[in-house]
C-alpha cells in the first residue's frame, strides 16, 4: 500500500535561473515513480521566494517555471505555493510579487476569503508576529 495521494515537491532551482530545466527533471523523476506504482498524481508545487548565498529567483524564471508546470501538468497541477511567502513583501522581491499579482492564473482568479488574524491558532499568530518583528530588525533569533 502506498500512502502518497499527490506530489508536493519543493521545486527550488538554487544557483541558476533555469526553472524549466530543473522542473523537467523533477517531472521526469516523479513520472518514473508513477509508472512504477501504476498511479497518476495531482501536483501541489512549492516554488522559491527566498534568497540564499546571493541567489534569488527572478520574476522571469518563476513565470517561465509556472507556465511550464501548467502546460506540462495541466489539470494535474492543483496548486502552487511559495517558500518563503513573507519575503514576497520585501523590496528585493517586488518584481516577483508584481509578476504573481499580474499572472493569468486562468478562468477562476478568485481568492478564497482569507482567515482573519484573530481566528488563527495562537501558535500561528505568534509565528507571524515573530517573523514580522525579525524582518523589521526589532528582534534577532540568532
Amino acid at each position: 500500500m502506498y500512502l502518497l495521494e499527490g506530489i508536493a515537491p519543493q521545486a527550488y532551482y538554487i544557483g541558476s535561473q533555469e526553472s524549466v530545466y530543473d522542473y523537467t527533471r523533477m517531472i521526469n523523476a516523479y513520472g518514473k515513480l508513477e509508472v512504477e506504482i501504476n498511479r497518476t498524481f495531482n501536483w501541489h508545487v512549492t516554488l522559491p521566494t527566498f534568497r540564499e548565498h546571493g541567489w534569488q529567483p527572478t520574476a522571469e524564471s518563476l513565470e517561465k517555471g509556472i507556465s511550464f508546470l501548467r502546460d506540462t501538468l495541466g489539470d494535474r497541477l492543483v496548486g502552487v505555493d511559495y517558500w518563503r511567502l513573507g519575503w514576497l513583501m520585501t523590496e528585493q522581491f517586488k518584481d516577483v510579487m508584481a509578476m504573481l499579482i499580474g499572472y493569468d492564473w486562468g478562468e477562476d482568479n478568485s481568492v478564497p476569503n482569507p482567515v482573519q488574524f484573530e481566528e488563527l491558532p495562537e501558535p500561528k499568530r505568534w509565528n507571524i508576529v515573530g517573523d514580522d518583528l525579525r524582518n523589521r530588525g526589532i528582534i534577532d533569533y540568532t
